[in-house]
């Protein structure tokens, strides 16, 4: 997707880099923070999340499997999905780990679910990490666009 086609009038998709890292990790944390169930429930605080997330995000982008959805009038990240390889061995972590145990159990449980009943080396699959969607630009097909 190195060559973004406009989809529409409103959108268009290209893979997420350097130019748009920090807008689009703006955007995800701050939708999942406001909008997730697990996130709300855990009393997530966007700060916190934030230091907590950035160093496995920045590295996700780093493969190039990431894609952005920018608005073709103002140039605005209207959403991102982020891609990684999987399995894959980084995780968050750090020091404010602790208060993201719960979602780092989760995660970790389901991941191991799923690989006790497959045989996957790093290559043949990818893991949707993290979509996210600006709420002004809801309903507007760009998830599905993004997949």
């Amino acid at each position: 997707m190195t060559n973004a086609a406009p989809l529409n009038a409103s959108f268009h998709l290209t893979t997420l880099g350097d130019n748009d890292i920090d807008k689009s990790f703006a955007l995800a944390t701050r939708v999942f923070v406001d909008s997730s169930t697990l996130h709300r429930a855990l009393n997530i605080q966007l700060n916190e999340y934030r230091d907590y997330l950035w160093p496995s995000f920045k590295a996700m982008v780093s493969e190039g499997l990431s894609v952005v959805s920018v608005d073709s009038t103002t140039g605005k990240i209207l959403g991102c999905l982020i891609i990684t390889e999987f399995p894959h061995a980084d995780s968050p972590s750090g020091e404010k780990a602790t208060a993201f145990s719960p979602l780092s159990a989760l995660t970790s449980e389901l991941v191991g679910r799923y690989l006790r009943k497959r045989d996957l080396k790093r290559g043949e699959a990818v893991l949707v990490d993290i979509g996210a969607v600006a709420p002004v630009a809801s309903g507007r097909g760009i998830y599905k666009a993004m997949r």
